[in-house]
């Protein structure tokens, strides 16, 4: 019986290893690709497409997710999608139509990140 309750302990500790190093490997490689976007990207205004937002909670802040389009400096029409979280009077500024400041990489257009001055407006 207590190699049993011993193979269940083993598995069950790596089951919760993996999924930790699996999530923070993942983290580190969005950021890292975030980083690259923002140290030699391209900046361009994107279109936004579509909107819709989640609620946040009671806090003022609520989730916006955008489908948005923009074009690379080589006339290739691209399209994304982003959940941002904003204060709930920022939400004017996500409309469908709007402008959407964006920037791209320069060797793969199709990773994008978002351009804000405030990171919740």
């Amino acid at each position: 019986m207590r190699v049993v309750s011993d193979l269940i302990f083993v598995t069950v500790i790596s089951i919760v290893l993996y999924a930790f190093i699996s999530i923070a490997l993942k983290d580190w490689k969005n950021k890292k690709e975030k980083r690259e976007i923002e140290r030699d990207g391209v900046e361009v205004l994107g279109k936004i497409t579509r909107s819709y937002t989640r609620s946040g909670g009671t806090s003022g802040v609520i989730n916006v997710i955008i489908d948005f389009s923009y074009s690379a400096e080589n006339g290739q029409v691209f399209k994304g999608k982003k959940e941002i979280a904003i204060k709930d009077i920022c939400i004017d500024k996500y409309r469908v139509g709007e402008k959407l400041a964006l920037r791209y990489a320069r060797n793969d257009p199709s990773k994008v990140t978002h351009i804000t001055d405030n990171p919740f407006c």
